[in-house]
C-alpha cells in the first residue's frame, strides 16, 4: 500500500512540473517583443503649385519586408509594411486632405497631420545571372501624395514625395 501511495503522490508533482513548464514557455513567448522594422527616415514633400505656400514632411518608420509579390524577367515586386506620418502646414484652413496614412482637416492655421499603418509595393529592376536574381535600381518607389478633397467630390494633388528603401 505504501508503494501505491508514493506513485499517487508523485503523479501530481509531475503534473505540476509540466504545468509550470508550460506556463514558463507561454510567458516567454508572450513577453517576447514583436519584431522591429527599420526607419526609412523623412522626406520633404514637393509642392504641386496648387497651394503655393503648402509644405510638408512624411516619415516612414517601423518598416518590415513582406512577401515577394511577383516578378518578370526585368522587375521584382516586394511588399512592405510600416507606419507613415504626414505633417503639413500652410494648407487651406478648414479644407480636408487625404494621405496614405489617413485623412485630416487643416486647422485654422493651415496645419494638419495624419499617421497610420501602410502597406505598399516597391518595384525593383533586376538582372538574372544564371539562377541568381540581382537587385538593381528602384523602378517604382513608394509615392506619398497629399490630396485636397474638394466639396464638389473632386480631388486636387497638393504635395508629393517618394520613399526608397535605405541602403
Amino acid at each position: 500500500m505504501q508503494a501505491l501511495s508514493k506513485q499517487r503522490s508523485g503523479l501530481p508533482l509531475l503534473k505540476r512540473l509540466g504545468v509550470a513548464a508550460l506556463v514558463a514557455v507561454s510567458l516567454t513567448v508572450w513577453a517576447k517583443p514583436p519584431p522591429q522594422g527599420e526607419d526609412w527616415g523623412a522626406i520633404q514633400l514637393a509642392n504641386t503649385a496648387v497651394e503655393p505656400q503648402a509644405s510638408g514632411v512624411a516619415k516612414l518608420n517601423n518598416v518590415t519586408t513582406g512577401l515577394l509579390t511577383g516578378w518578370d524577367s526585368s522587375q521584382l515586386w516586394v511588399s512592405y509594411h510600416g507606419t507613415l506620418t504626414v505633417e503639413c502646414q500652410n494648407l487651406t484652413p478648414g479644407a480636408r486632405y487625404s494621405t496614405p496614412a489617413g485623412t485630416f482637416k487643416a486647422d485654422r492655421r493651415g496645419r494638419g497631420k495624419a499617421s497610420g499603418s501602410v502597406s505598399f509595393v516597391v518595384i525593383w529592376e533586376i538582372s538574372l545571372w544564371g539562377d541568381t536574381i540581382l537587385l538593381g535600381d528602384i523602378a517604382v518607389p513608394y509615392n506619398v501624395d497629399v490630396v485636397r478633397l474638394n466639396p464638389d467630390g473632386s480631388s486636387t494633388p497638393v504635395l508629393s514625395g517618394s520613399f526608397v528603401p535605405p541602403e
